[in-house]
């Protein structure tokens, strides 16, 4: 189809959006790609006759789901997949009961909950009426009828009018995170910054489950479901974050959208230097990008995740947070005895000893190797969680007796015991990395000499 000709046509079909409002429960936004784009456009559909039929009659819930039959006429099916379509949309409505779709929760425990439902558990077509009589399963109901906790609205219409199924679950996804929403993690609350409203730092372990692109196992037995797929950023970039990026922001731009994003590459982080992470940024009509509003491409004014409060230290090179130091410029004997007494208030003298050893074989051939290590120190006991290990600690336990489990050593030293492992197992194996080095944790010295001595006891 020539460009001019499929603009035109694209142009109709977004002045033929009818809008209407619907709400999932999150629990339904987040589930991973369970469906195809044709499957999800029922469910939508089915979404706006739930609604009409019973949130607006307000017949409620659960003892009105008897009525849970709907019929579809073909002038519905070809809303749903096209006039052109109708027999194969009939084939996906005959398909669908047959379909799990997945979800998960997390119990009272913390405990993640994997569990898969039907929306359609009923079908029939009747030759006579020529219509497509089905039932929705009762399962799903909470999420979609008087939810009035962790939900998100979505315009049907826009819903109905998409053309890929990535454009789908980023349309919802952009739709749950574009409210008054700022995003906040531990690692930012540690480190006291903040992001910016409506940025959402996505993990790419996230990004695959939400887009259900890793290799999928049955639970139980472990067989292969489906392979993986778009393994490198790359071809996540291209074929899901453009593509709905480009459809979002052209229903946006015609006024028949109300949301649309940008997105940015996050580090690379590990063996080969893959992508950690991808930030999404939402946009609204009443939070409309700043500046040009038009998608980031090269040459723009760069992306800022965070808030301008963060934004100067977020950019300072490890070696520039180093002259940036109050000790950057005392000796280096000066600085090994700070080293010193910082390792003092948590190891004793064999971890002492074994470190103060790695560091000065270091300085050896790197002149910095202890202002370093003083900076990541640093970095670590401005950390809350750090600080405050005790205190953390005790709390978890104030159920019990307070006096007796005062007289228990570990809880008496958490706080020692915490802190030491943090420093072995983080702050010198991983933080140190940073600067080109790092410091394994000392072998297991102790439990060696005493499994040694029960051997020769019992000889």
């Amino acid at each position: 189809m020539p460009k001019q000709k499929e603009h035109i046509d694209r142009c109709a079909d977004i002045l033929r959006i009818r809008h209407e409002k619907a709400r999932w429960s999150n629990l339904l936004i987040s589930a991973p790609i369970g469906n195809t784009l044709l499957e999800r456009r029922i469910l939508y559909f089915l979404t706006l006759l739930i609604k009409r039929k019973f949130t607006e009659r307000g017949l409620g819930v659960p003892e009105n789901w008897k009525e849970l039959y709907f019929y579809l006429s073909e002038a519905d099916l070809a809303q749903i997949g096209g006039i052109k379509n109708i027999n194969y949309t009939y084939s996906v409505l005959c398909e669908i009961g047959k379909k799990f779709f997945p979800f998960h929760y997390y119990d009272k425990s913390g405990n993640k909950i994997l569990g898969r439902m039907h929306w359609i558990d009923y079908f029939e077509f009747d030759k006579e009426s020529r219509l497509y009589k089905m039932r929705v399963s009762p399962e799903i109901m909470p999420y979609i009828i008087d939810v009035n906790e962790s939900f998100t609205t979505f315009d049907v219409g826009v819903a109905l009018a998409l053309k890929s199924k990535y454009t789908q679950k980023m349309y919802e996804f952009c739709c749950q995170h574009s409210g008054d929403f700022q995003y906040a993690d531990k690692e930012s609350l540690s480190l006291d910054y903040n992001y910016k409203k409506r940025v959402i730092p996505l993990r790419m372990s996230d990004f695959r489950r939400m887009f259900n692109l890793d290799e999928k196992r049955d639970q139980k037995t472990g067989k292969v479901q489906s392979k993986a797929s778009y393994t490198c950023f790359t071809d996540i970039r291209r074929n899901i974050l453009e593509v709905a990026q480009k459809e979002l922001y052209e229903l946006y731009r015609f006024g028949a959208c109300d949301v649309w994003f940008d997105f940015q590459q996050g580090d690379r982080k590990g063996l080969g230097g893959k992508v950690d992470q991808v930030f999404i940024y939402v946009y609204t009509k009443e939070h409309p990008k700043e500046g040009q509003e038009s998608p980031w491409k090269k040459g723009d004014k760069p992306l800022s995740p965070y808030a301008t409060s963060h934004e100067e230290t977020k950019k300072l090179t490890p070696k520039q947070k180093l002259q940036s130091n109050s000790f950057y410029d005392i000796d280096d004997d000066m600085k090994c005895q700070l080293v010193k007494r910082l390792l003092e208030k948590y190891f004793d003298n064999e971890d002492l000893t074994y470190y103060m050893n790695a560091f000065k074989r270091e300085a050896k051939l790197c002149r910095d190797t202890w202002i370093q290590v003083i900076q990541v120190i640093q970095e670590k006991e401005s950390q809350p969680k750090f600080r405050d290990a005790n205190k953390n600690y005790q709390r978890k336990n104030v159920i019990q007796v307070i006096q007796e489990k005062e007289s228990q050593p570990k809880f008496r030293d958490a706080n020692k015991n915490y802190q030491r492992k943090n420093l072995k197992e983080f702050v010198f194996k991983v933080n140190l990395l940073d600067f080109g080095w790092s410091v394994a944790p000392p072998p297991m010295q102790k439990q060696y000499k005493r499994n040694r001595q029960l051997k020769l006891r019992f000889k």
